[in-house]
């Protein structure tokens, strides 16, 4: 009885640090929009935020190309991932992107807060023309 309960503990223990290896305590959101295809693959875009800092906070933005699991149901898999370096460099918090597109968007509005500096809102346009190619237009409020 001892033994069963020992094994029981160290499983539960062990299935406790995976699940909270799971996320980052950095992890801001993660959405799904869109569309993309190319080579016989199709899948949607995947936004993650991570957002880093304590006196002044600012995000990264990454974008994922996932696959559609192949009968509809699963996780997919990552084609394609491109960190947005021209917007990660500055102290900008981001907001969730929209879609500016039918269903199948490929184009998207992106608000971010400055954090340092001029602390003004900023808007930008995001078009994702092909896998692993992205264009950023910054637009003036």
């Amino acid at each position: 009885m001892t033994k069963i309960i020992a094994l029981a503990l160290i499983l539960f223990s062990w299935n406790a640090h995976s699940a909270e290896n799971d996320y980052e305590t950095t992890l801001s959101f993660v959405s799904s929009y869109g569309s993309w295809s190319e080579n016989g693959k199709e899948g949607k875009l995947r936004f993650i935020t991570k957002t880093v800092g304590s006196e002044h906070v600012f995000s990264k933005l990454y974008v994922q190309w996932i696959t559609f699991f192949e009968d509809g149901v699963g996780p997919g898999e990552i084609f394609a991932e491109r960190e947005i370096l021209e917007l990660n460099g500055r102290y900008l918090y981001f907001h969730t992107p929209t879609c500016l597109d039918k269903w199948e968007c490929q184009k998207f509005h992106l608000l971010a807060e400055e954090s340092f500096g001029k602390y003004r809102t900023v808007e930008f346009e995001l078009v994702f023309p092909s896998v692993g190619k992205y264009e950023i237009h910054e637009k003036a409020l």
